[in-house]
């Protein structure tokens, strides 16, 4: 019995581990849709249409190519993880057409859980 209620219980720091991998993998193939019904907090989506946070998203030019979790900060059912992030990012220039670099990117993100599953808290 114990040793079933033991691997009943997943340890939440891999859970949430998980999803952020899973929300990563999400952006570099740009699945805006899914991350919107299954990663976005719920109580996000109730005041974020979700026609809204996909053309936000949509329009964006910055290409997510890699993500790699560092520091991960779990305070009860609260987390903030530090991404290293690899990305195309659009350079203006004057006088000429858009350049393109990759470029690393410290992020932080917010998660937050909600009924055992972790979901990311992004801006509006």
């Amino acid at each position: 019995m114990a040793l079933a209620s033991a691997c009943s219980s997943p340890d939440p720091g891999q859970l949430l581990a998980d999803r952020v991998q899973r929300f990563d993998d999400l952006r570099q193939k740009r699945e805006w849709q899914e991350i919107y019904q299954d990663i976005l907090d719920p109580e996000l989506r109730k005041s974020m249409k979700k026609q809204d946070f996909l053309k936000r998203r949509e329009e964006a030019t910055m290409e997510f190519l890699a993500a790699r979790v560092g520091k991960v900060d779990l305070k009860g059912d609260r987390a903030t993880v530090e991404v290293e992030v690899e990305a195309n990012v659009p350079v203006l220039r004057p006088g000429g057409p858009p350049l393109t670099i990759k470029k690393q990117i410290a992020e932080k993100q917010d998660w937050v859980r909600r009924d055992g599953q972790w979901f990311v808290r992004l801006e509006q």
